[in-house]
């Protein structure tokens, strides 16, 4: 973004970032004289702070950058995954935790990943990842795209309908079998959003 003179335009948000940015690499500073903490943990919190920090301006560049062909291809991409990861958490919740699906790999047994229990004993479900906390976002992200492609009429149909429907049931199978409280109630912020845009979006139409 930098080389190509796309970084976002000047705003609140990005100077928020900034601001963000900056007194979190004070804290970090704090914490490590603090807590006494030794040099390799500056290298993890530097990646942390890394990662998190470039979010906002990232989201800003997609925002100007991206057109409508990109985030329709993004949608139908979105869906295929979801339908994927469906498929392999069904698998993965009916093997045990100690089935090679759901286990990670390590030089010995007792740094092993294992994932969470389900209330069978088995593995909770994560599809495509590690932990919990990323299919929470990527099924919010594949719910956000099932919803539009309800909303949206025939003649504007950007996702073909096999894969809306489709796609549809392996992201709420994927809920239930996520296990995951908090997804659920993500989830309901996600719907509860979408019906308010709905009525704000025809009231806008009668005006």
């Amino acid at each position: 973004a930098l080389s190509n003179k796309a970084w976002p335009r000047k705003s609140w948000v990005l100077y928020s970032a900034y601001a963000f940015g900056f007194i979190s690499a004070l804290l970090i500073g704090i914490q490590m004289v603090i807590g006494l903490y030794g040099s390799r943990y500056l290298i993890i919190a530097g990646y942390g702070w890394y990662m998190y920090f470039f979010y906002i301006p990232m989201s800003l560049i997609i925002a100007e950058q991206f057109h409508w062909e990109d985030i329709q291809k993004f949608m139908k991409l979105t869906l295929w995954f979801a339908i994927a990861s469906f498929i392999l958490m069904v698998f993965q919740a009916s093997a045990p935790r100690d089935a090679v699906i759901n286990m990670g790999f390590s030089l010995d047994e007792i740094h092993q990943f294992r994932g969470l229990p389900s209330a069978l004993n088995n593995a909770r479900p994560t599809g495509f990842f590690t932990s919990s906390l990323g299919l929470q976002m990527f099924v919010n992200t594949a719910m956000v795209f099932v919803l539009f492609s309800w909303i949206e009429t025939s003649a504007e149909r950007s996702i073909p309908k096999l894969l809306h429907w489709v796609g549809t049931l392996a992201v709420l199978g994927t809920i239930g079998l996520s296990q995951s409280r908090g997804l659920v109630f993500q989830i309901v912020v996600i719907v509860f959003a979408a019906f308010i845009a709905v009525l704000m979006t025809r009231q806008q139409s009668k005006l």
